[in-house]
């Protein structure tokens, strides 16, 4: 997307967040984000136990990153957001399949965006997001945080598709440092 649907899909966020959560949503934070890296890293050693050594040490950073998080906003969330998520006019983003929405940390959205297009080659997609969205306060922390554990989900489902098990190998790499 260029910067004006970037934009565009900025202030859909932004509209997403600022919506008061209904009752009865479930709560998405770092715990719930551990369990399905924990979820995706087994599955993942099925495929690929070659590379064993490797998601340890991305899931191990990923605990670490969550465990480090402090009491996180309770906003509405997509939860799965990617550019394939939006449909985006010359005015307008609208944002698609709201299945996982739920309670949670607004920056795991910006993160999770960020982590989808730096994986499919885009540079510093975060910074750039972050500028746009202009956060509140200790939000690009959170972000950061978030955007370690997208991008090792991420990389953690690409390494059980043959065609991407290499850049899959490459976004864990990252995450490890």
């Amino acid at each position: 997307p260029d910067s004006a649907d970037l934009d565009l899909m900025m202030n859909a966020l932004h509209r997403l967040h600022a919506t008061p959560p209904p009752n009865g949503l479930a709560v998405h934070g770092p715990s719930e984000e551990t369990e399905i890296l924990i979820g995706a890293a087994a599955l993942s050693r099925i495929v690929a136990p070659q590379h064993d050594g490797l998601i340890s040490l991305a899931v191990d950073r990923v605990e670490r990153a969550c465990a480090a998080l402090s009491e996180t906003p309770a906003s509405l969330i997509h939860r799965d957001v990617h550019c394939a998520q939006f449909v985006v006019d010359a005015r307008r983003a609208r944002l698609l399949d709201l299945d996982t929405l739920s309670v949670g940390d607004p920056a795991l959205d910006i993160a999770n965006l960020a982590a989808h297009l730096e994986a499919g080659g885009a540079d510093r997609s975060l910074d750039r997001l972050l500028e746009s969205y202009q956060p509140s306060p200790g939000f690009d922390q959170r972000a950061r945080v978030w955007h370690i554990a997208s991008t090792a989900r991420i990389g953690l489902m690409w390494l059980r598709i043959p065609q991407r098990a290499s850049a899959g190998r490459a976004l864990l790499e990252r995450v490890v440092g």
